[in-house]
C-alpha cells in the first residue's frame, strides 16, 4: 500500500467519522429540543395553573366584600338609591372591586393564562355604573379595558 492510498483510506475513514458525528449532533440537538419542548409545555400547564389559582383567590375576596357589604351590594343591584355618602362611596368601592376583577381577567384571557370570557354586560346596566365611571377606580383601568367595557356596555343597552 503506497502513501496514496493511505491517505485516501485515512481520508475516506475522517469522512465516515465526520457523518457518524453529524448524525450523534443532530440526534442529542433532536432529544435537548424534545426536553426543552416538555419542560416549556411543564412550565405553561403550572402558570395556567397559578394564574386560575390567583383567579379564583381574588374572586373569593371579592365575593367576600360584597357578603360583607350584602345590604349595600343588594341595593347596587337591584337599582335602589344608595342612602347616604358613605354608602355611596362603599357602592362604588364594590363596583370597582368587582372590575378589577374582571379587568384581570380580560387581560388574562387575552394573553392566554385563563380560557373563557369576560361578562360585564350587566354590570354596565346599573345605576351606580355611571358614577364609577367617572371614579379613580375607572381611571386605574386599562384603556384597553374601558373600551371593552363600553363596548359591552353598548351592546347590552342596545338590545
Amino acid at each position: 500500500m503506497n502513501l496514496m492510498d493511505m491517505s485516501q483510506m485515512l481520508g475516506n475513514f475522517g469522512e465516515f467519522l465526520g457523518a457518524i458525528a453529524v448524525v450523534a449532533t443532530l440526534f442529542y440537538l433532536a432529544v435537548q429540543v424534545r426536553h426543552g419542548r416538555d419542560a416549556t409545555e411543564a412550565n405553561t400547564r403550572e402558570t395556567r395553573a397559578a394564574t386560575t389559582q390567583a383567579a379564583l383567590d381574588s374572586e373569593m375576596f371579592v365575593q367576600s366584600y360584597m357578603l360583607r357589604y350584602a345590604g349595600t351590594w343588594d341595593k347596587v343591584t337591584a337599582g335602589l338609591p344608595l342612602s347616604d355618602g358613605e354608602e355611596k362611596r362603599r357602592g362604588i368601592l364594590l363596583i370597582n372591586m368587582l372590575m378589577a376583577l374582571n379587568e384581570n381577567r380580560f387581560h388574562q384571557i387575552a394573553s392566554g393564562y385563563l380560557e373563557g370570557h369576560t361578562n360585564i354586560e350587566a354590570i354596565g346596566d346599573l345605576p351606580i355604573f355611571e358614577a364609577w365611571r367617572d371614579s379613580r377606580g375607572a381611571l386605574a383601568r386599562s384603556q384597553e379595558f374601558l373600551d371593552f367595557v363600553d363596548s359591552q356596555r353598548k351592546q347590552f343597552t342596545d338590545q
